[in-house]
């Protein structure tokens, strides 16, 4: 099993960007609580009020599909899905490891800081990290 950290993208339709927010902070309590799942992060974009990102880390990519599938199943999102232009669309990024090895378990979720400034230099065009605690 591969650690995975998954990026998801949600556009929300012209001007239901704040409606679109209040509801995938909502959901996030419920993303958190699913077996897998490490962490999950709202952040909006700055010069796009109705664009959002998820970033999630989760123990296997196939853990994070399998609720993706069951999420949006569930009538609940109906609602969700209203204040969107599109279906949200996920990206999926394996953990690196400069020496080869796996990512051992959530003991492990501490990154070195050549890690950490690798990621930033990768994803610094994709939001404010500021904003965004888990580094």
């Amino acid at each position: 099993m591969a650690f995975a950290t998954v990026i998801v993208n949600c556009q929300a339709k012209s001007g239901q960007g704040e409606a679109l927010g209040k509801a995938l902070s909502g959901a996030i309590q419920h993303t958190i609580a699913e077996e897998g799942c490490v962490k999950a992060v709202l952040v909006q974009h700055d010069d796009d009020p109705d664009h959002y990102l998820l970033v999630e880390q989760w123990m296997s990519a196939d853990q994070h599909k399998a609720y993706a599938a069951g999420l949006m199943t569930d009538p609940k999102m109906d609602k969700v899905m209203a204040l969107m232009a599109a279906p949200p669309e996920s990206q999926y990024y394996s953990h690196h490891t400069s020496g080869g090895g796996q990512w051992g378990g959530p003991e492990h979720l501490e990154l070195s800081s050549s890690d950490v400034e690798a990621t930033k230099t990768l994803l610094t065009s994709v939001f404010d990290w500021r904003f965004f605690p888990m580094m």
